[in-house]
C-alpha cells in the first residue's frame, strides 16, 4: 500500500490512498514507470567463425531488451563494435542499445597452407568434441591426386583422426590435379569426423562408385557429414552420397547432372539447392524419407524411381520437366497435389501408390501409361486435356473415391482389351469433363474407358464397369 504525504493549511497529514470502482475497494500498491534495465544476447549469430578478411554477418543474432517489470522485447535498433578480421584470434563483439551493452565472441582463423599448422590449430581448440560443435578448418593446399599414397588429402585426414576432433572442413581454396573430387573410398581415416564439407572451387565432378561395389558410395565413410557444398560441381557421379544417413543439406548451384543413386537412402536429407540441374538419374533421391519439398527449376528429365519412397514429400516444382520415367514418384505417400506444366511424356507407374494424392495437372501430357495413377486411392481430380492415349490400369486400384477427369476435344485412344480402372469397385463414380464440340466419346469409347475388371469364361471375356458419366462443358 502506497502512503502519500499531503500538506495543506500548515497541517501535515498522512492519508492512505484508496479507490472505489463499481462498489469494490482496491489498493493501489505501486505506481512506477517501466524502465530499461539492460540487454542480453538471447541467440548468437549463425556465423561465429570467420576467415581473415571476411565481413561480419549478423544473421541469426537476437538481442533482447530487459525492463524493470521483468518483461523482455526483441530489438533490432542496436549497434555493435569490436569486429576486426584483419588478424586471427578471438574477437569480442560489443552490442550497444541506449547505453546498455552485451557481448559475445567470434573467432577469426586463417586459411591453413601448412598441414602442421592445421594440426596445431585442431589440438588447441576446445571445440570439436561433439558433431554439434565442430572446429572450423579452412585449408589452402594442393590436394594433388587425392587417391595416391601419401597425398596431401590423406595427410590431412590422418591428423583429424589423431586429434579426435569433429571438423567443418572448407577446401574451397584448394587446388588439385584435374577437376574430379575423389575422396578415396579405400582410405578411411578421419572421414567420420567431418561434419560439413565445402569442396574445392577447382572441382567440377564428384567421382562415382562402380557397380562392382554394392551398397557403397563415394562418401561411404563420412558418417557424420550433415552438409556438403560444391560451388562449381557440374556432375554428381553415381552413388556419390548413397546411404549418407546424417546428410541434411546438399548445395550444388552449378550441377547440371545428378546421376543415378547419388543421394539414395539419405534418410535425413532436408534441404536441396540444384537450380541448374537439367537431368536427375534413376533412384537419385529414392528413399529420402525426410525430404518434404523439392524445387528443380531447370530439370528436363526425371529418371526412373528418382524420388520413389520419399514418404514425406509434399511439394514438388518442376516447371520445365518434359519427361518423367517409370515409378519416379512411386509410394510418395504424402503428395497431395501436383502440377507439371511442361511434361509431355511419362512412363508406367509414375505415381503408383501415392495414397494421399488428390489432384494432378498435366496440361501437355500425351499418354497415360500403365499404372500411372494405380493405387492413388484419394485421387479426385485429373487434368489431362492433351492426352492422346490411355493405357491399361492407368487408374487401377483407386478405390471408390469420386473422380473427375478433364480430357480434350478428341477422345484419347483406349487399348482394345484395356481395363483403365483395373480392380477399382464398380460403384466408383467417374465424371469425364470434355469441351463443347468434342469428338470420339461415343458408346464404344465409354465402354472401353469404364472397364474395371475382366473375367475369362472359355473364349469369352466379360467385363465390369465403373459408374461413368461424360459431360460437355456446355452442360450443367
Amino acid at each position: 500500500m502506497m502512503r502519500i504525504k499531503v500538506t495543506a493549511c500548515l497541517l501535515s497529514i498522512y492519508v492512505t490512498v484508496l479507490f472505489t470502482a463499481c462498489g469494490l475497494w482496491g489498493n493501489i500498491e505501486d505506481i512506477r514507470p517501466i524502465t530499461l534495465k539492460g540487454i542480453t544476447i538471447t541467440a548468437p549469430p549463425e556465423t561465429t567463425t570467420y576467415l581473415i578478411g571476411e565481413s561480419f554477418d549478423s544473421a541469426g543474432l537476437e538481442v533482447t531488451a530487459v525492463y524493470s517489470d521483468g518483461s523482455g522485447k526483441i530489438i533490432e535498433e542496436y549497434s555493435h563494435t569490436g569486429f576486426n578480421s584483419d588478424s586471427p584470434g578471438s574477437k569480442d563483439i560489443i552490442v550497444n542499445y541506449q547505453g546498455y551493452t552485451a557481448e559475445f565472441a567470434v573467432m577469426i582463423v586463417p586459411r591453413f597452407t601448412d598441414l602442421d599448422d592445421a594440426v596445431s590449430h585442431l589440438v588447441r581448440q576446445a571445440a570439436g568434441t561433439t558433431a554439434d560443435d565442430p572446429v572450423f578448418l579452412p585449408k589452402q593446399i594442393n590436394l594433388e591426386t587425392m587417391t595416391a599414397a601419401g597425398s596431401p588429402w590423406r595427410q590431412l585426414l590422418e591428423p583429424i583422426e589423431g586429434a579426435n576432433k569433429f571438423v567443418a572442413l572448407d577446401l574451397s581454396a584448394c587446388s588439385m590435379n584435374g577437376t574430379e573430387f575423389n575422396p578415396d573410398i579405400v582410405f578411411t581415416a578421419g572421414k567420420n569426423k567431418i561434419v560439413s564439407l565445402v569442396l574445392p572451387d577447382a572441382a567440377t565432378t564428384i567421382a562415382d562408385t562402380q557397380a562392382a561395389l554394392p551398397n557403397s558410395s563415394t562418401f561411404i565413410y563420412f558418417t557424420a557429414l550433415t552438409s556438403v557444398k560444391g560451388a562449381n560441381i557440374k556432375t554428381i557421379g553415381s552413388n556419390s552420397f548413397t546411404n549418407c544417413v546424417s546428410l541434411k543439406n546438399a548445395d550444388f548451384p552449378a550441377a547440371a547432372t545428378v546421376d543415378s543413386d547419388s543421394f539414395k537412402g539419405c534418410t535425413n536429407l532436408v534441404n536441396l539447392n540444384f537450380p541448374a540441374a537439367v537431368s536427375i538419374g534413376s533412384n537419385a533421391f529414392a528413399g529420402c524419407t525426410n525430404l518434404a519439398s523439392v524445387d528443380f527449376p531447370a530439370v528436363e528429365t526425371i529418371a526412373a524411381a528418382a524420388f520413389a519412397g520419399c514418404t514425406n514429400l509434399v511439394h514438388v516444382n518442376f516447371p520445365t520437366a518434359v519427361t518423367i520415367n517409370s515409378a519416379a514418384f512411386r509410394d510418395c505417400t504424402s503428395l497431395i497435389d501436383v502440377s507439371f506444366p511442361a511434361v509431355k511424356y511419362f512412363d508406367w507407374n509414375v505415381f503408383d501408390g501415392c495414397t494421399s494424392l488428390t489432384s494432378v495437372n498435366f496440361p501437355l501430357l500425351e499418354s497415360v501409361y500403365y499404372g500411372a495413377f494405380s493405387g492413388c486411392t484419394s485421387l479426385a481430380s485429373v487434368n489431362i486435356p492433351a492426352a492422346k492415349s490411355i493405357y491399361d490400369n492407368s487408374f487401377g486400384f483407386t478405390g471408390d473415391t469420386a473422380l473427375t477427369i478433364t480430357l480434350g476435344p478428341a477422345a484419347p485412344d483406349i487399348e482394345q482389351y484395356a481395363c483403365p480402372f483395373w480392380r477399382s469397385p464398380p460403384e466408383k463414380k467417374v465424371t469425364v469433363q470434355i469441351p463443347s464440340g468434342a469428338a470420339g466419346y461415343d458408346d464404344e469409347w465409354q465402354s472401353r474407358f469404364s472397364r474395371c475388371n475382366e473375367a475369362l469364361e472359355g473364349d469369352i471375356t466379360s467385363y465390369e464397369y465403373i459408374n461413368l458419366e461424360v459431360k460437355s462443358s456446355d452442360l450443367h
